[in-house]
């Protein structure tokens, strides 16, 4: 059974064994307020995303079924939208990234181009206006990891904005900032490292990446703060550090904690909602 917050004794969706909800996800707002939840359950041994209404009622199947050695990971809401997002892989061991179909509950649209089986979806992320996805895809022999750009409108294809870097691993973690004016990335040598934090002004007009910062270590945990200024990224040194970068021109970095020597340092960080 799945229920909100504060407990009631009413759930708002239940199920007899042996299906059984797997987990809740996330709730969809409006103005505010939680309209509907979104669930993942098990029925007749295949999962799939449900969505029933905050007051509780009939729940609806939103996405396809996915059966035995088929996953779905990483939902989330299109924001303006009743539409969510996931990755998944069905009928293969490719993921790709999917969007639900808002006319046809149960149903779900590829929003990646691919090529090659061999090709590897990385990060993926949704700007705050709910038009575009923006994710990384490797090249056909599974390198040259690139962030592109999918208007959500028309899923289906790609644009590449990052430039092409056929010897290195490239793009493992994007983030975009609120205000969807720019797109922060960490792309590394090897998958090991090392790594480097760039930042694309404008992304659409692809401009030319600005080098944030050039570790000789690898970095990960990439966070941007809500009104866009700053980002946070974690630096694998003796212990895990954490480095705080402004995205004003010029960028400055600094390190605002360091573990002392024999300490594995931070695990987790991020900024403080206002």
């Amino acid at each position: 059974r799945i229920g909100l917050s504060p407990a009631s004794d009413l759930p708002l969706a239940s199920y007899s064994a042996p299906n059984s909800v797997d987990q809740p996800l996330l709730t969809l707002p409006q103005i505010g307020t939680p309209t509907s939840v979104l669930y993942s359950a098990e029925v007749g041994l295949a999962r799939a995303v449900y969505s029933v209404g905050a007051q509780g009622g009939v729940a609806t199947r939103i996405s396809p079924l996915f059966g035995l050695n088929e996953f779905f990971s990483g939902v989330q809401a299109r924001p303006n939208s009743a539409q969510v997002l996931y990755r998944g892989n069905v009928g293969s061991n490719v993921s790709n990234l999917f969007i639900t179909s808002a006319s046809q509950p149960g149903t779900h649209l590829q929003v990646n181009p691919r090529t090659s089986a061999i090709q590897e979806l990385g990060a993926y992320a949704v700007n705050t206006f709910g038009t575009h996805a923006v994710y990384s895809l490797s090249d056909n022999a599974g390198g040259d990891r690139r962030v592109f750009v999918t208007p959500l409108d028309s899923p289906g294809f790609g644009t590449a904005v990052s430039p092409s870097e056929p010897a290195n691993y490239g793009v493992y973690d994007l983030n975009v900032n609120p205000q969807n004016t720019r797109i922060i990335y960490l792309t590394a040598t090897t998958v090991a490292g090392p790594s480097r934090l760039l930042m694309l002004n404008q992304p659409l007009s692809l401009p030319a990446p600005v080098t944030l910062h050039d570790a000789n270590t690898t970095l990960e945990q990439l966070k941007v703060s809500l009104d866009g200024l700053a980002a946070a990224v974690q630096e694998r040194r003796q212990g895990n550090a954490v480095l705080l970068v402004t995205l004003l021109s010029p960028s400055s970095v600094r390190t605002i904690h360091s573990p002392d020597a024999g300490d594995i340092g931070v695990t987790e960080a991020t900024f403080e909602q206002p």
